[in-house]
């Protein structure tokens, strides 16, 4: 029987890969190593980290871009990506007024900003203020999602203020002297 052995560079001990004693009835297999050693169901196969601190401000119930963005490029098309979202924010008001944060892959949106929308689970956050109030948050966030593509993908943040009043607006990415204002996204593709 012929057999591959493997021996520990400094006196370890050796691991043997034995061909079956028949080939009769399905009984050999192929095992194929891939030219690099990061494949596995289930492993992390590469990281990308964006962050961004330049504030985008909004009056009204548009959405923007909110400068949070990265690229990634799946290994393979059966790679889920892991989308985790750090999008700071700030809504003054002039009465009541409130805003969403939304997630999307390219056009696509993947998480939506409010209840009403067709996209899944939702973040919406609402407040009363008065004339000169501020109110700073954290929109942490995560989704595993299915691309289905090898192609360079990128995933951003958009925001928009609901019900928007007279001397109300939202902001993301707010910078302030006592405030780190900066967002962070982190994109993980984890092998099928």
């Amino acid at each position: 029987m012929s057999q591959l052995k493997l021996t520990a560079d400094s006196g370890g001990g050796t691991v043997a890969i034995k061909a079956p004693a028949s080939t009769t009835s399905n009984s050999a297999f192929e095992l194929t190593l891939p030219g690099t050693g990061n494949r596995g169901l289930g492993k992390v196969l590469q990281v990308i980290h964006g962050t961004t601190s330049s504030p985008v401000s909004s009056t009204t119930a548009t959405f923007l871009d909110s400068n949070l963005s990265a690229t990634i490029t799946p290994s393979a098309t059966s790679s889920k990506v892991l989308v985790i979202i750090s999008q700071t924010f700030r809504i003054a008001g002039g009465g009541a007024a409130g805003g969403g944060i939304r997630i999307l892959r390219g056009s696509t949106v993947i998480q939506a900003a409010t209840p009403s929308d067709a996209n899944g689970p939702a973040q919406y956050y609402i407040a009363t203020f008065g004339a000169s109030s501020n109110f700073y948050g954290v929109h942490n966030n995560h989704i595993l999602d299915s691309p289905s593509t090898t192609s360079a993908t990128t995933y951003k943040t958009q925001f928009r203020m609901y019900n928007p009043t007279t001397g109300s607006d939202m902001q993301a990415n707010p910078g302030l002297s006592s405030l780190n204002g900066s967002s962070y996204i982190t994109l993980m593709e984890v092998a099928a």
